[in-house]
């Protein structure tokens, strides 16, 4: 679709000047109306002015699908930390999140919801560069371990309801025995 919309977007230049406040207004002009700059039967345009905010539906769109909302962290101390997660496979209804920190390289955290207690699953403290270039690697353990507790869901929920008064969380961190010789 992108492809489709940068050719789009080149060809009707030649043609119209467009002003858009942004890209994201102006591709969103561009889906609204079909995939296409074509906007009116009655008229033949020789520019188009796309105002700021154009995309703001396509932005709530964006954040109902992504179900961003904020979580209590996994890590205790004296001040409660929030977090901001997502969806980790673009699907709701599969409630397994990554917090925004996890999208731009930073630590790995993954939160299954749906059970009795927020589940995370984090890495250890990486302690080299060795381990901190497997972040990868660290990844994608905690999103199979995420996803396998997901699917466990109806036995686990009921192993872990007697937890909810005892503990704020379950916290998975995942470790390589020797992450040097990982690289091989």
């Amino acid at each position: 679709m992108l492809w489709k919309y940068a050719r789009a977007s080149e060809r009707i230049r030649q043609q119209v000047e467009i002003d858009p406040a942004s890209l994201l207004d102006e591709f969103f002009l561009y889906r609204k109306h079909g995939h296409s700059y074509y906007l009116s039967d009655t008229e033949r345009y020789d520019f188009i002015s796309v105002l700021p905010g154009y995309a703001g539906e396509l932005r709530q769109e964006l954040r109902h699908e992504r179900d961003w909302h904020w979580v209590r962290s996994y890590r205790l101390g004296q001040t409660i930390e929030l977090l901001n997660v997502t969806v980790l496979h673009s699907d709701s209804d599969i409630p397994i999140y990554i917090t925004k920190a996890c999208l731009f390289e930073g630590a790995v955290e993954v939160l299954v919801e749906h059970l009795p207690i927020p589940v995370w699953i984090t890495n250890v403290p990486f302690e080299s560069e060795a381990e901190a270039n497997l972040r990868g690697i660290y990844t994608q353990l905690a999103e199979a371990i995420g996803y396998w507790l997901w699917q466990f869901t109806p036995s686990l929920g009921r192993a872990l309801s007697s937890l909810t008064g005892k503990y704020p969380r379950i916290l998975i961190e995942v470790g390589l025995q020797e992450p040097d010789s990982a690289l091989i």
